[in-house]
């Protein structure tokens, strides 16, 4: 079953969105790398060196033991051995991968693609807040693109431009920001832990936006059941709906802005405009179908 439209429908076309992804990849990887370099080589330095001074003391006591055998010779050896093992047991802090190149770009395309290995994530201020702004920006343009792929592969188009998305979207991210705020106000009240807002926003950002890097976990369960988990509820719902947002309005609206801008202000020639933009005459009833009425009132 098809309805068919009187008004063309403005879609950017894929290789467009192709070539967005492949930008925003490269770029967040190189930018993502130049940020955390220094510092996350002397968090993997300190990781490889832990306990080395404990073992040199424990090897030059057993070098001791060996040159000064006495009955409790053995017993002092264990004892060195379970120093040795205490040591390691009150640092076992999760494995720190070496970081270089491939590493940012793993860590960048798991924000963009919402996978989150959890093998890399950020350890400094700037790296938070590449972490937060660039899944804002990617994540709608990368899921618009895939669902593109999609609707390509399968023949089928839709259409949809409803009024005032962008104002939507900036209302449900505030509600996300509000509820991470209380959220963290919910953490400092009800449990004694050393954990910045920093830390917070980050573990926060992290859950409700469905990348997991894996970098934090919830000690106290019934605490996160009852505090955390409905807070996160509601950010995840309005986060999901602010991705929904700006990935309609980038799929739907933008292309009708840039058609517009284009006519009215001549900001390229119009002869370039059938290589960013195509024209579809009718849209199929499927299964990603937007069902709102098309008005392209911005």
């Amino acid at each position: 079953m098809e309805e068919v439209i009187s008004k063309p429908i403005y879609k950017i076309r894929l290789y467009i969105y192709f070539l967005s992804v492949s930008a925003a990849l490269l770029f967040g990887t190189f930018l993502f790398y130049i940020i955390e370099k220094e510092e996350a080589t002397e968090i993997y330095n300190n990781y490889i060196n832990r306990c080395t001074l404990t073992k040199q003391e424990i090897i030059e006591k057993i070098n001791f033991e060996f040159l000064n055998k006495n009955d409790s010779f053995e017993e002092n050896i264990k004892n060195l051995f379970n120093q040795l093992d205490e040591c390691h047991r009150n640092d076992d802090r999760k494995r720190i991968s070496e970081f270089d190149i491939s590493k940012s770009a793993v860590f960048t395309f798991s924000i963009l693609a919402r996978i989150g290995y959890g093998t890399v994530y950020p350890h400094n201020l700037s790296g938070h807040l590449f972490f937060l702004i660039f899944g804002l920006i990617t994540i709608p343009i990368f899921i618009a693109f895939y669902v593109e792929l999609y609707e390509n592969v399968l023949r089928n188009q839709k259409n949809n431009s409803k009024a005032s998305r962008l104002i939507v979207a900036a209302i449900v991210l505030i509600i996300v920001g509000i509820s991470s705020v209380l959220n963290h106000i919910f953490e400092l009240h009800l449990v004694d832990q050393n954990i910045t807002i920093g830390d917070h926003f980050l573990f926060f950002y992290d859950s409700i936006s469905k990348i997991g890097l894996g970098s934090y976990e919830p000690e106290n369960s019934i605490r996160f059941l009852l505090v955390e988990v409905p807070l996160l509820f509601i950010g995840i719902a309005f986060f999901s709906l602010y991705v929904n947002t700006i990935e309609q309005f980038i799929r739907h609206d933008l292309p009708i802005i840039i058609k517009r801008k284009v006519k009215e202000d001549k900001i390229i020639n119009e002869k370039w405009l059938k290589f960013i933009i195509k024209d579809v005459d009718k849209r199929d009833i499927y299964l990603l179908t937007d069902y709102r009425d098309p008005k392209h009132d911005f």
